[in-house]
């Protein structure tokens, strides 16, 4: 099912999840949710259980943080372009490092004071389960 979903573009940067918004097919009706959620900072208690069900994430540098490794450097970087793929749908983009079959990937959100966010979250939900 595909739902087609027209943003308005609005003035004030500091009250938008995305700094531009325009037409986006939508391929999932989850999707359609995020696209109205602002950036949240998360408490403690909120990144504490969520870490609770998200093997190998943590906290380090103040910043939601994994590492993964593969077999090679190919496997390494197809996994990269599937995560670019999803975080450019949420306009969301991690810190990352590559370093032959090893990805680092740090996760906070600049636009609320390099915090841990609710799109933090969702982005590392979705490079879990693009791992798995």
């Amino acid at each position: 099912m595909t739902f087609i979903a027209i943003l308005v573009v609005e003035e004030e940067k500091e009250f938008l999840p995305h700094p531009k918004r325009e037409e986006k097919r939508i391929t999932d009706a989850s999707e359609i949710l995020l696209m109205q959620e602002d950036y949240r900072e998360l408490s403690k208690q909120e990144i504490n259980e969520t870490l609770g069900k998200m093997p190998g994430w943590e906290i380090s540098d103040g910043k939601l943080h994994k590492s993964f490794e593969f077999e090679n450097f190919a496997e390494a970087f197809a996994f990269m372009t599937r995560v670019a793929i999803e975080a450019e749908k949420l306009n969301h983009h991690p810190e990352w490092s590559n370093v032959y079959n090893h990805v680092s990937i740090n996760l906070v959100t600049h636009d609320i004071g390099n915090k841990v966010s609710n799109y933090d979250i969702m982005l590392a939900q979705k490079i879990s389960k693009i791992h798995s």
